[in-house]
Order: C-alpha cells, then structure tokens, then sequence
C-alpha cells in the first residue's frame, strides 16, 4: 500500500468519529479560557493520539473557531516552543457557550 493510499484509508476510518473529536478539542480549548493550549496540552489532556489531535486542531483553525492570532508560544514537556491556541466567538457559537466567555478575538490591545 502506498503512502497515499495510507493516508486515504486513515482519513476514511476516523470520519465516523471526527465530527465528535473536532468537538472534544474545541471544547477543551475553549475550557482553558485566557490561558490556551498548545498541541501537547490538548493531546494530554483529552487523552488522544497527537496524530489525531493535530488534524482536528488544523480543522477547526481553518473553520475560524479557534486562533493563534495572539502570537502565544509555550515550552513544550521537550523544551521547544509550541504555539497556544485559544478559541474565538465562532468558537463560543459552535459549542453553544455564551458569548460572555472568553475569547481570543474579543481581546484588546
């Protein structure tokens, strides 16, 4: 099987269930409030695969729903600098919280 065919037969076993974890990883982002969470932090924290975690970071970041538009890095359990991630209003909206929680994009300077 080639890598291509790899990757395509990944994407088709967790589509079942990806709905399910973009949610999980949304929520969990949202539950760190001000603070954030860098992609380690969410793996740990919910218990998933880092390979799983990633992808369903990238697509609720490209689904506006959370941001890194803060520009905040944290240390990693390695020591490297991992960007934190921090849920937006779209974010509240989709997870049905109310707007009053924080969000990255209501922040001022």
């Amino acid at each position: 099987m080639s890598t291509a065919e790899t990757s395509a037969a990944a994407a088709a076993s967790i589509l079942p269930c990806s709905r399910i974890m973009r949610r999980q990883v949304c929520a969990f982002i949202a539950a760190a409030g001000a603070k954030g969470c860098t992609d380690e932090e969410i793996s740990n924290g919910l218990a998933m695969n880092p390979s799983t975690t990633r992808p369903r970071r990238g697509e609720i970041w490209a689904y506006g729903l959370i941001t890194d538009s803060l520009g905040e890095r944290r240390a990693t359990a390695s020591g490297r600098s991992a960007t934190v991630w921090h849920v937006s209003t779209a974010g509240l909206r989709a997870l049905s919280l109310p707007e009053t929680e924080w969000a990255a994009d209501k922040v001022t300077a």
